[in-house]
């Protein structure tokens, strides 16, 4: 497919309302949130996707949180003041959760953030200087893909036995609690370094 290539302030697009069917966010909202006034921009930059997506439009988010959807919500309650969007005021818009749940990074994405955890800010070259660091990093994010891969095979053993016993998947609140999967806790990141986390949570908001 042909693609096209626009740069723009994601806060404040200059696209027309309800134009677009499905929108994309791999890490721009997780990099708006580090930043001192993140979450303002954030908000702003989720009221412009809603403006821009077309009734029943999906928006889909890669982030390395799980419990985005309180912050997702809130920016559709915005006001003009606030970076709120005209299109939608006077209306009570609300994102659909229609799917939430953690996608496994590749292996050498777990390897260098576990590399960069034990660097705490250093460059990553002095990781590959180090040969000792470099051993107890692979070992560790050899552990983390092992227990992601059996996370993924309880996930789909649930799966097929809901489908065996004809019971629907169960309803998600959009700002439900991630469940967590037995096992889960003892994952790399669990209370910890962020950048120990195996896998990133993918969203899908339906308009």
């Amino acid at each position: 497919l042909s693609m096209k290539w626009l740069v723009m302030d994601a806060t404040a697009m200059t696209f027309g309302a309800d134009c677009f069917d499905v929108a994309v966010d791999k890490g721009t909202l997780d990099a708006m949130m580090s930043a001192d006034s993140g979450s303002a921009a954030a908000m702003a930059m989720t009221a412009e996707v809603w403006r821009v997506l077309r009734p029943g439009g999906v928006f889909i988010i890669i982030s390395h949180n799980g419990r985005r959807m309180p912050l997702l919500r809130a920016a559709l309650d915005l006001d003009e003041e606030e970076g709120g969007s005209e299109a939608f005021r006077g209306r009570r818009p609300a994102w659909y959760c229609a799917e939430l749940r953690r996608c496994r990074l590749s292996p050498q994405a777990t390897l260098i953030n576990i590399l960069r955890s034990k660097l705490q800010g250093r460059s990553l070259a002095e990781a590959f200087r180090d040969p000792e660091m470099l051993r107890e990093a692979t070992i560790e994010a050899k552990a983390a893909l092992k227990r992601m891969t059996f996370l993924d095979a309880f996930r789909l053993f649930k799966a097929r036995k809901r489908a065996q016993s004809g019971k629907a998947e169960p309803e998600r609140e959009a700002d439900e609690e991630p469940q967590e999967l037995p096992g889960e806790e003892t994952l790399p990141g669990s209370g910890r370094d962020p950048r120990l986390q195996p896998f990133c949570w993918v969203y899908a908001l339906k308009k």
